[in-house]
């Protein structure tokens, strides 16, 4: 699978993606328009070639369009982004679907009817996949009635999800009314103000404030997962040059491991920074580490 990021396919002399072999027609590369007028693109929208589905005596076909497969496990959040032309007076439809096991496939966006003869951007957001370690994407296409139904995609990439970085600094997160950052899994992290379920586990209070987050070992157990992952949002250093993450922990049992990572927009890669593993502590224990990327997120 494919596991670093930013991924990027324009089509220039290969599909690079893989037709369905149970579907009606396939997909091909142009460079140039598509043979029938009023209907498809007249160039691609990067580089010479575009892939694109030929609806001349194909009315209400069916053509599937299969990604190479992803490992989002050691990534950051993800966007999907592509550009689509969907121009004719028969057009039918198009929707980009994923799946994390090859047979049960859900659908991300969809489009329908003539867009015009243009290029148009579409952006899908992917962080309900952020941890899939085998992903795989695929575009549907269905043609429309008539010959003017032409389908085409151009310019796909996969890339990190920092719109919304965070520039100003100092920045700090005490968990006073919500985690503020993203869990792996809903009920694994949460945030309290006294001592957690399990008896003995955590302390009875948090170390500056009111709350603190904390995981369950007892749910983490009950969903099968090994552990819990928390998610930063995207932080811009750009203009911070030296820079450090302080925070604290606390270990409520033994045998435990505690790791930080950092990915940068560079290969979106997740890489060890910091990492513990012990028994129980007996208080809580303060860490700094050093940092420096120009838009890191941990």
């Amino acid at each position: 699978c494919i596991f670093s990021f930013p991924y990027f396919n324009g089509f220039e002399n290969t599909l690079g993606w893989y037709n369905a072999i149970d579907d009606d027609i396939d997909w091909y590369l142009e460079s140039r328009n598509t043979p029938s007028s009023g209907t498809g693109p007249s160039y691609a929208y990067e580089g010479s070639y575009y892939a694109y589905i030929e609806a001349s005596g194909y009315p209400l076909n069916t053509s599937i369009l299969f990604s190479p497969c992803f490992d989002f496990s050691k990534s950051p959040i993800l966007d999907f982004n592509f550009k689509s032309h969907m121009y004719g007076q028969h057009m039918g439809n198009l929707t980009l679907e994923i799946s994390a096991d090859g047979s049960d496939w859900t659908e991300l966006w969809a489009l329908a009817g003539d867009q015009g003869d243009q290029w148009i951007d579409n952006v899908v957001n992917l962080a309900n996949y952020s941890r899939t370690s085998q992903a795989t994407l695929r575009f549907v296409g269905t043609i429309g009635p008539g010959l003017r139904s032409d389908i085409a995609v151009d310019a796909l990439e996969i890339v990190i999800d920092c719109a919304s970085s965070v520039s100003s600094f100092p920045y700090s997160n005490g968990f006073e009314t919500e985690l503020g950052w993203t869990a792996s899994e809903p009920t694994a992290w949460n945030t309290s103000t006294q001592m957690a379920p399990t008896s003995g586990s955590l302390p009875s209070g948090a170390i500056e404030g009111t709350s603190y987050a904390y995981i369950s070992a007892a749910l983490l157990i009950r969903f099968g997962e090994e552990a819990g992952i928390l998610t930063s949002p995207c932080f811009d250093l750009g203009n911070t040059g030296l820079s450090a993450v302080n925070f604290s922990y606390f270990f409520g049992g033994d045998d435990m491991t505690l790791i930080l990572e950092g990915s940068s927009t560079d290969n979106g890669v997740w890489t060890e920074v910091w990492s513990v593993s012990g028994n129980a502590t007996a208080s809580w224990v303060s860490v700094r580490v050093g940092l420096f990327a120009p838009e890191y997120q941990g």
